[in-house]
């Protein structure tokens, strides 16, 4: 009699992760918060990996050392990952088992709680919709077997963000655990909490160049922290997390694209908050964010996403608990691809 095959606790239930929707199917998609394309001109002249760097295990070295350089730490302090998604699972992983809890307050970034699964970790989330991080919350939350704490900041769904202060106060209320700052959106935000977290001894940072890098294809993404922290987060994935091509393309846009990224970032600020007007207009109540994106609830979210994609926009509708009457908007980043939105959504009649 033959056994029959089981999957492990943190995988038995849930569904992978899926796309929402296709790009090539619309004429604005604004579901992914990817940031805007690098230069076509720069990527037409770009240096791809040469043919004997294709050949062997790629050497990763160069990319570390200008991510060195760039947030001022030492080589040890930074673990390069394929995305901040495979930090995620890194930190769960070297954090979480059957007998510790992790804390991430919800809604956030859905990849985490099914990493915490992953990890066969507990789950407890406290409510975060809108405002300040929940720290008070939060703490209340966490005890003597918490393995990590979560801040997601600038927040995905939302775009609230925490403070220096919250990491400090965390930091302090459970010194045992992992404090996972993922700043995936940090380059939107009014401050940047990288420094602040890395002056805390048992906090790691997760950034990427997926978003206002414009990187998302290639999967770049890096941790920094204390060097036990990374090396553990080193010893938790695979060796060789980024391909040759992806690193070299990812190390020349580093040196080259640095103005149009911000030019980028000094869009997205200015089109955040006409977005939310629009939104609000509609009956919407969007929550003020610092992210490349506005988040809203609506008393029919269903409907104007079907409006939406009836004109070829795309955003970002969630069938998770709670967050059923909710939209997620893409800033395009262009003024021509933000002028054609907001002409869209002026033509929508709003909700009584």
């Amino acid at each position: 009699m033959s056994a029959t095959f089981q999957a492990t606790r943190g995988l038995a239930a849930g569904r992978a992760y899926g796309v929402p929707g296709a790009a090539n199917k619309v004429d604005l998609y604004l579901a992914g918060n990817e940031g805007p394309a690098p230069d076509p001109a720069w990527l037409a002249r770009a240096t791809f990996a040469e043919p004997e760097r294709i050949r062997r295990y790629p050497a990763l070295t160069e990319l570390q050392t200008t991510l060195v350089n760039k947030h001022g730490v030492d080589p040890e302090q930074i673990t390069l990952t394929a995305g901040a998604d495979d930090g995620l699972l890194r930190c769960c992983l070297a954090s979480l088992d059957a007998t510790r809890n992790a804390v991430v307050p919800s809604p956030t970034f859905e990849m985490i709680q099914r990493y915490v699964a992953l990890a066969e970790g507990e789950l407890r989330a406290p409510a975060w919709p809108s405002g300040p991080y929940p720290t008070g919350a939060v703490m209340e939350c966490a005890d003597a077997s918490t393995g990590a704490i979560f801040v997601v900041s600038p927040n995905n769904p939302t775009g609230a963000v925490a403070t220096e202060s919250d990491l400090e106060r965390l930091a302090q209320a459970a010194p045992q655990a992992l404090l996972v700052v993922d700043g995936a959106y940090a380059e939107y935000a009014d401050h940047d909490l990288t420094q602040a977290a890395l002056a805390l001894p048992n906090a790691v940072v997760l950034r990427t160049l997926s978003k206002a890098w414009g990187l998302a294809g290639l999967r770049i993404g890096y941790a920094i922290g204390g060097r036990e922290i990374t090396g553990l987060l080193r010893r938790t994935g695979n060796p060789f997390p980024i391909a040759a091509p992806a690193a070299d393309l990812a190390l020349d846009w580093l040196q080259a694209g640095a103005a149009r990224v911000q030019s980028g970032i000094d869009q997205v600020r200015k089109e955040r908050g006409e977005l939310a007007k629009q939104l609000a207009r509609l009956g919407a109540e969007p929550v003020p964010s610092q992210a490349n994106f506005v988040f809203a609830r609506l008393p029919d979210a269903a409907d104007l996403h079907a409006q939406l994609l009836e004109r070829r926009i795309l955003v970002r509708r969630f069938d998770t608990p709670g967050l059923a009457d909710a939209l997620r908007i893409t800033c395009p980043s262009d003024p021509l691809a933000f002028q054609h939105l907001t002409a869209v959504l002026s033509s929508i009649t709003p909700c009584n």
